[in-house]
C-alpha cells in the first residue's frame, strides 16, 4: 500500500522499484493522477511506498527496453514559465533521437539561451518521463545529467533507446 499524505491539492502517493538495468531505485511521487516528481537513487527510498502503479510500470518497461513512449503520462510541473516551455519541448524529442541545448533554445525562439536550457534540464522534476537525457551539447559527448549516477545513467538510457549522442542525430520537427 502506498503512503498517503493529505495535502490541500490532493492526495500524494509514493511508489518505488529497483531498476536492474540502471542499478538504481526509481521513486515516483503522484498527486491525484499526475506525477510531480521522479528520482533515480542509489539507496532505497524510505518506506512505506507502493511498488505497483501503471505509470511506474511504463517507466520501468522503458528503462528495460528503451521502446516505450512516455508522453501520455500526466505530469504536474511547479517550475518557472521558461522551464515549463523547455520541458514541454523536450517531450517532443522521439525515442532514439537527441537534440542539442542550442537546438531546443532556437525552437523556443531564444537562440542564445542554450545554457538556460541546460539549467532547465537540470531542474526537471520528472526525468525519464520528460526526457532531458535526450539533450546533448553541440560539441559532442553527453553533457551533464543530474539523475542517478550522472552521465553513466544518461549513457545507459540513451543506449537502451538506440540514440547516438553525436551531432547529426538531432531531432528536427
Amino acid at each position: 500500500m502506498a503512503e498517503k499524505e493529505s495535502e490541500k491539492d490532493g492526495t500524494t502517493r509514493r511508489y518505488a522499484r529497483f531498476s536492474e538495468d540502471l542499478g538504481l531505485y526509481v521513486e515516483m511521487v503522484l498527486r491525484d493522477d499526475e506525477v510531480v516528481s521522479l528520482r533515480l537513487m542509489e539507496e532505497e527510498p524510505a518506506k512505506p511506498y507502493g511498488t505497483e502503479h501503471p505509470y511506474l510500470t511504463k517507466v520501468m518497461e522503458h528503462l528495460s527496453t528503451g521502446k516505450e513512449d512516455l508522453r501520455d503520462i500526466p505530469v504536474h510541473l511547479s517550475v518557472s514559465p521558461f522551464d515549463l516551455e523547455v520541458l514541454y519541448e523536450l517531450r517532443e524529442i522521439p525515442v532514439g533521437e537527441v537534440a542539442t541545448y542550442g537546438e531546443i533554445a532556437a525552437r523556443l525562439g531564444r537562440p542564445r539561451a542554450a545554457r538556460a536550457v541546460g539549467s532547465a534540464c537540470a531542474r526537471n522534476p520528472v526525468p525519464i518521463i520528460i526526457p532531458c537525457h535526450r539533450v546533448v551539447p553541440a560539441s559532442g559527448g553527453l553533457g551533464n545529467y543530474s539523475g542517478g549516477k550522472g552521465w553513466d545513467t544518461k549513457a545507459a538510457i540513451l543506449r537502451k533507446e538506440g540514440a547516438s549522442p553525436g551531432p547529426g542525430r538531432a531531432h528536427r520537427p
